[in-house]
């Protein structure tokens, strides 16, 4: 973790709860102590802490019921929450946790090696759960959608990119990236029309939002170019999804229910290997010029990187 994660101890005991809140800090955490259990719905709302620990000996409100309450708040839900308890071996409580949505039982003489990696695991969780969120949010935003497509623009594509590129170096996953033109997009333009096109485009947009996966993010970048970011997978798996996108908008425009002019897609096919020292960027580029390979043996076709490696594409192209 980059920053010091925080945890909130919930209890109303001297002794016991300033010795944990030592240990804490002593293995790095920044351990923050409140002894008014009735105020952590609010607190817990405001600071949005790492984790909770709830002393399981509270008074007023039990620990178990301040967690279900932590666990029904939309607000609050996503944040780890444990039990502190004299011992881990009180059946009763283990039997209890389960209908509480507590993550586990912390006691005064968990072995700190085993501490670090429970709580720390379960923030790292917890970081992640809200960096998803936070780009949950953004799907909803006008700023990062293309009006046509309905699809994600070219903005929201690049800022994802470099994260998932990250993402993929950290936690030893591939991550890939398919582009995909229109064939002779100009021409198409200038023989059918712009009203023509534009209902091409956002066909096309149909066509990747009904072929991608929740993870997946499919964005128009201009004109007649689209982007998929494909995390946790594999190269080989990314060209057999560059091919099913291919041959579903020539059977689509070839075969449609309404007459519409034929139009094909071309395709460069890119992927990041886990513990590649590459950043976003580099994919996207690898995907262009693969792309801009298979334009040149022609149209309805797709390129893997590993193919164009060796290609320079024509600044003309």
């Amino acid at each position: 973790m980059t920053a010091k994660a925080t945890v909130l101890f919930v209890s109303t005991r001297g002794e016991p709860a300033a010795q944990f809140i030592a240990t804490l800090q002593r293995l790095e955490f920044d351990a923050q102590w409140l002894q008014a259990p009735d105020q952590l719905l609010e607190i817990a709302d405001e600071s949005a802490p790492d984790a909770i620990v709830l002393d399981h000996k509270l008074s007023a409100l039990s620990a178990l019921e301040l967690c279900r309450l932590l666990k029904t708040n939309e607000r609050t839900r996503h944040i780890p929450v444990f039990i502190f308890n004299d011992s881990a071996r009180d059946a009763r409580l283990r039997s209890q946790l389960k209908h509480s949505g507590a993550e586990g039982i912390l006691t005064p003489t968990t072995d700190n090696e085993r501490l670090v990696q429970t709580l720390t695991l379960a923030v790292r969780f917890k970081r992640l759960n809200d960096l998803g969120r936070r780009a949950a949010d953004r799907l909803s935003d006008p700023t990062y959608t293309d009006r046509l497509t309905g699809l994600k623009n070219r903005r929201y594509f690049h800022e994802r990119l470099h994260h998932e590129a990250q993402s993929s170096v950290r936690y030893h996953h591939p991550v890939s990236c398919a582009l995909f033109e229109v064939d002779a997009f100009r021409h198409y333009v200038d023989k059918f029309g712009m009203d023509e096109g534009c209902d091409l485009l956002a066909e096309i947009g149909i066509i990747l939002n009904n072929n991608t996966r929740s993870g997946d993010i499919a964005a128009r970048q201009e004109r007649g170019m689209f982007a998929v970011l494909l995390p946790h997978t594999a190269h080989e798996d990314a060209i057999a999804y560059a091919h099913k996108i291919r041959r579903a908008v020539e059977e689509r425009f070839s075969y449609g229910g309404k007459i519409l002019p034929v139009a094909t897609l071309s395709a460069g096919v890119a992927t990041i290997a886990y513990m590649a020292p590459s950043e976003g960027e580099d994919l996207f580029a690898n995907a262009l010029r693969a792309l801009r390979l298979a334009q040149t043996q022609g149209i309805n076709t797709v390129v893997s990187f590993e193919n164009a490696a060796a290609y320079v594409p024509d600044n003309a192209q």
